[in-house]
């Protein structure tokens, strides 16, 4: 039997996940149809991935906190109206240039030889590195998050919270990230040196997407806002300085089986959310 991975992969778990949800909201909804299912699933799909970051990141919960979005058929007629809210999210404050922390990550080391050969032969013959790991474990599980919707998902809400690895989830993936070729040393070096303490799991998969994203959210400012928010500012400046550093350590080849990594998490909470899996 083979097994496909990456975009491949993900999107044949997105399919699945769909199909099934719908034949569950189709039993339950009256005069729900999978076609009208369909697109509400769709759709809810892709306003939670643009909202796939930390429900205390400013720029995430004020582009999409309380937001209501009414979905119509192609003929027009009203479908749903969904209202996406954050667990937790961190109400308005009056900023303060002042309060901005302090971003000074380290200089990022001279890359390693991208020849995959190399790679797998280094970590072969190196000594295993247990103390590191065990560090990372700690590091990445306090450190790297991702949303996930709460049960029940209804046509009505949505609601996100923030999920973290426990040790033993965040202990395989620095093993996978080191037997990748990843410095895992100059990887928890960029991470202690961020001031906010969290990253989302995008930043590692789809980093090019994430920075556009942020600095799309930059350029939206006016010079007014940019006074008015200059904690803001510098977060959604700061983050791009960190996922671009992220990305500089962890090559595409890696990037690849970190969406299949993170799929596993997000899908199962998806699926967990509207009643095809078990609760823990």
């Amino acid at each position: 039997m083979t097994s496909k991975t990456g975009p491949t992969a993900y999107e044949d778990l997105i399919t699945y996940v769909r199909e099934r949800a719908i034949e569950r909201l189709v039993e339950r909804v009256p005069g729900a149809t999978r076609e009208s299912e369909r697109a509400w699933f769709d759709l809810m799909i892709t306003e939670w991935i643009r909202a796939q970051q930390s429900a205390n990141v400013t720029d995430a919960s004020e582009a999409s906190e309380g937001l209501e979005f009414e979905y119509r058929t192609s003929e027009g007629e009203p479908l749903h109206r969904l209202t996406v809210a954050f667990e937790g999210a961190v109400e308005d404050h009056v900023e303060d240039a002042a309060n901005v922390p302090e971003y000074d990550p380290p200089p990022l080391k001279t890359q390693r030889s991208g020849d995959m050969v190399q790679l797998w032969m280094r970590a072969a013959y190196e000594p295993w590195p247990d103390l590191p790991l065990e560090r990372a474990a700690k590091v990445l599980s306090r450190s790297i998050g991702y949303s996930v919707p709460q049960p029940p998902l209804t046509h009505e809400s949505v609601c996100l919270s923030w999920a973290h690895f426990d040790e033993r989830e965040a202990r395989a993936l620095a093993f996978e990230l080191y037997v990748a070729g990843v410095d895992i040393e100059a990887l928890l070096e960029q991470i202690e040196a961020f001031p906010y303490g969290e990253a989302s799991l995008a930043w590692l998969t789809e980093p090019e997407k994430c920075i556009h994203m942020h600095a799309a959210l930059v350029d939206q400012m006016d010079a007014k806002e940019r006074k008015e928010h200059p904690e803001s500012l510098a977060h959604l400046r700061h983050n791009i300085e960190f996922i671009y550093r992220l990305s500089s350590l962890i090559p595409p080849h890696v990037r690849i089986w970190l969406r299949g990594w993170s799929a596993a998490y997000t899908h199962t909470a998806f699926a967990r959310a509207v009643g095809l899996a078990p609760e823990e």
